[in-house]
């Protein structure tokens, strides 16, 4: 078995990867997940049937954003398998039992969002730019407006990325993020060049933001940062490394 990391409180089948368990060669060692991220293709074809057969999932029903640091949402329901690969976005929502979607990450934060029942469900790749655009707000608001779902009845896990302590940030950059979201985002200085950005906190001030009660969001707080040989980060890594995936099945 592949190990992976689940939460408490999301009532739908999940799982989050680590870079374990893999055949990806160095510096993608081992569980890559991305194709984009510079690894040999027939290695993460490896890597993803490993992963869905310790997962007991059919390929066929895995969908991963083509993720652009931006703020589209996609719903698969309104598109053919074969087009979801295509359509940038950062954040996937099924409605159709079995379908899995997911997303990659390497520091940035991966959410995982069920509705009660389990019947609807979204993975988001949030990012600071990602956060900044409105990521968070838009899938929650098509969960709620365009599925008639209530905020009340969803549940969010915030999964592993970079903390505040080893997301330091220019000014300019933390004053637009800042501008785009709320000044709970911002720490302390680092030193009088730099800003250390809190996304975790930011990504939780907005879910409540949204509507989701504070006890229907749980976090995985590790930093991937802080844990190189049990997650990828892109920080730590120099900007070359693999990518570890979120994953929710809809029933």
């Amino acid at each position: 078995m592949i190990p992976v990391l689940r939460f408490q409180n999301i009532p739908a089948r999940h799982a989050i990867s680590t870079r374990q368990g893999g055949v990806s060669p160095k510096p993608f060692d081992s569980l890559n997940l991305s194709y984009t991220a510079g690894d040999s293709s027939l290695c993460v074809r490896r890597n993803r049937r490993r992963l869905s057969r310790s997962l007991n999932i059919d390929e066929s029903d895995l969908f991963i954003a083509r993720q652009v640091h931006g703020a589209s949402v996609l719903h698969l329901a309104a598109h053919r398998p074969w087009e979801v690969s295509r359509i940038p976005c950062d954040a996937l929502i099924s409605t159709t039992s079995g379908q899995v979607v997911g997303v990659l990450v390497a520091d940035c934060l991966p959410v995982l969002i069920a509705e009660r029942g389990g019947r609807a469900v979204a993975a988001v790749h949030a990012g600071r730019k990602g956060i900044a655009a409105g990521i968070l707000r838009n899938t929650v608001s098509f969960l709620t407006h365009h599925l008639a779902i209530s905020p009340q009845d969803l549940f969010a896990g915030v999964g592993p990325g970079i903390s505040r302590d080893h997301y330091a940030v220019d000014p300019l950059t933390a004053t637009g993020f800042l501008n785009a979201v709320d000044p709970d985002g911002i720490s302390r200085n680092a030193s009088p060049v730099q800003v250390l950005l809190d996304l975790r906190a930011t990504v939780h001030a907005l879910l409540i933001r949204s509507g989701i009660p504070p006890e229907h969001i749980e976090h995985m707080r590790q930093c991937t940062r802080s844990n190189p040989d049990l997650l990828f980060s892109f920080r730590e890594a120099g900007g070359v490394t693999g990518r570890f995936a979120a994953l929710i099945q809809a029933k």
